[in-house]
């Protein structure tokens, strides 16, 4: 049992521990997904930084949150001023229509971006979902060649520690197998000597019948004897008490 417990703890131990590349999910720029920070529209300021969508309930957090970072790695300041702007919307005026509610977060972020010097068009955002799409085709190959090397890394690891199981149940069938024959012939033997018993016993208990047989004639012949030693002696008897009454008879007088 000891044995099983380290083996599957090595079987859990197997799975590559280093950086996994997130599996391709839906990124979180959809602003209708979770409110971002609000960002002034009035006077020029920093480059925005998207902030993190909330994760579907059904994905992966870890990848989902990884391949969110690279997204907002590569997404350009005017396209993140429009998506905050539209989580603020979103967040304030939360019962507008959608159409409205995209028009008044591109107008806010064209005014936005203008104070920098800079012109937000609907083109522009279709590039960066274009730019957006060529880093999850990056993501999706990076993370297929690093899967794959981590697989092949620990394929080695597992399958000779399937040998090893491989080996142990090969020994323990043929150990069961050994002990089955010496069952087999052990049953075997214990058989003969039962029915060389049994047989004995049918014997012997044949015997016996004809012992107590010969018991019960020698009871009926000592029987028969006594009767007939009795009718001699009785014979005897008779024979001895009328010669004595002959005698009374015939010679008392004489002397």
């Amino acid at each position: 049992m000891a044995d099983l417990k380290k083996l599957k703890k090595a079987a859990i131990e197997i799975f590559w521990k280093e950086k996994e590349q997130p599996r391709l999910e839906p990124i979180g720029l959809d602003p209708t997904l979770a409110p971002l920070s609000p960002i002034a529209t009035t006077s020029p300021a920093p480059a925005p930084a998207v902030q993190p969508a909330a994760v579907p309930m059904e994905v992966d957090q870890t990848f989902y949150k990884a391949v969110e970072a690279e997204l907002n790695k590569a997404i350009d300041p005017d396209s993140a001023e429009f998506y905050n702007q539209m989580a603020v919307i979103n967040d304030k005026f939360p019962n507008l229509d959608e159409p409205t509610r995209y028009q008044l977060a591109f107008h806010a972020a064209q005014t936005a971006v203008k104070a920098r010097g800079v012109t937000l068009t609907f083109a522009g955002l279709l590039k960066t979902l274009d730019r957006l799409g060529q880093v999850i085709d990056v993501e999706k190959r990076d993370f297929k060649l690093q899967n794959e090397q981590g697989y092949q890394d620990n394929l080695g690891q597992v399958r000779r520690k399937s040998q090893e199981i491989g080996e142990g149940i090969h020994a323990r069938e043929s150990r069961l197998q050994a002990i089955e024959k010496e069952l087999e012939s052990f049953i075997a033997a214990r058989n003969a000597e039962k029915k060389k018993l049994e047989e004995e016993r049918s014997q012997l208990i044949s015997q016996r019948v004809v012992v107590e047989s010969e018991i019960n004639q020698l009871e009926q012949k000592k029987g028969e004897r006594e009767v007939r030693f009795n009718a001699a002696l009785d014979a005897h008897q008779r024979r001895l008490d009328q010669l004595r009454q002959n005698l009374q008879m015939n010679l008392k007088s004489v002397k």
